[in-house]
């Protein structure tokens, strides 16, 4: 059974210039490691932004830096999106899903959330 657990979270805003116009961006990052017994491929971290009345306002997806765990290994992600995104944001979740070596999909919505305020490194797989 592959079990893929979210390890941290952390978000920050950036302001900067870019492109000869104001960059007002969210950047999320985070950690994920596979706590099962098989390799995890392919896969994807998805964040749902809903606002007070639990309404959907969006989502965003990416891809950690490694994207086939194998059990115990860990990876960082990183998603970056602008703060008009985030408007009306009463709270977010995070969602993974991963293939099986079977190829079998799998899902975890709302997957639990360990925050730490720092940055994170990127952790390679030896």
């Amino acid at each position: 059974m592959t079990i893929i657990i979210l390890l941290i979270f952390h978000g920050k805003s950036v302001v900067g210039l870019g492109n000869k116009k104001k960059l007002n961006r969210f950047q999320r990052e985070g950690q994920i490691q596979n706590k099962g017994n098989v390799t995890a491929k392919s896969v994807i971290v998805t964040l749902t932004v809903f606002d007070k009345d639990s309404g959907i306002i969006g989502t965003q997806f990416t891809y950690p830096y490694v994207r086939t765990l194998k059990p115990d290994h860990k990876s960082t992600f990183m998603m970056t999106s602008s703060i008009d995104n985030f408007k009306g944001m009463k709270y977010y979740e995070i969602s993974l899903e991963w293939k099986k070596p079977d190829g079998s999909k799998t899902y975890v919505e709302n997957a639990k959330i360990y925050k730490q305020n720092k940055t994170l490194p990127i952790i390679p797989n030896k």
